[in-house]
């Protein structure tokens, strides 16, 4: 599951950046206080999360997805009272959040080469789920044999890397492709509006 704080910018130049700090830790420390002692949490990126969550069913971590999600957006960050400010003040802080999954047998099942016109850092088919509502996290599903990508029925390409790391085995190039494709399910969560 990759998680983006929505907006964050705005909370550096509302607050300054010492605030956005303040807020990039307290998101981390309600995410590791609610996921299993298990899973995984990382800092990926300047204001995104990672958690890895093994031996899980998709339908298991979208729950988790959404449970973490609302737990960050139910929780606003309180700013100090300090010298311009007489009182306490609340940061209303949400997530948009990507969600990959695969197959137990995916790494293995991996393609020993993949067509020129898709990279092999995306292996996976994606759908994220019709939505009746916009508050659920966007989810990729990948399937026991790779496919080439997909959203809603068109190919998507993995972000672009100008120069992609070299694969140490064919469980770095699999997790890397996982990750692309939670990245992927990420920027469509963004794209259908955020706290997604």
């Amino acid at each position: 599951i990759l998680f983006d704080i929505d907006h964050f910018k705005r909370i550096n130049d509302r607050w300054g950046h010492l605030t956005g700090e303040r807020v990039l830790r307290a998101v981390a420390q309600s995410l590791r206080q609610n996921i299993r002692k298990g899973d995984l949490l990382a800092r990926y990126g300047g204001e995104e999360f990672l958690v890895a969550m093994p031996d899980t069913e998709a339908e298991q971590a979208a729950q988790a997805a959404e449970r973490l999600r609302r737990r960050i957006s139910e929780e606003p960050f309180v700013l100090p009272r300090s010298g311009g400010r007489p009182a306490p003040e609340e940061i209303s802080v949400t997530l948009s959040i990507g969600l990959a999954v695969s197959s137990p047998a995916w790494p293995a099942a991996m393609p020993s080469a993949m067509p020129s016109n898709v990279s092999a850092a995306a292996p996976v088919t994606a759908a994220p789920p019709a939505r009746a509502s916009s508050d659920q996290p966007g989810a990729w599903d990948a399937p026991s044999a790779p496919a080439a990508p997909a959203l809603a029925g068109t190919p998507v390409a993995s972000p672009a890397r100008s120069d992609p790391p070299p694969f140490a085995d064919r469980t770095d190039e699999a997790l890397r492709a996982l990750i692309d494709c939670a990245d992927s399910a990420l920027y469509a969560s963004k794209a259908q509006g955020r706290n997604l």
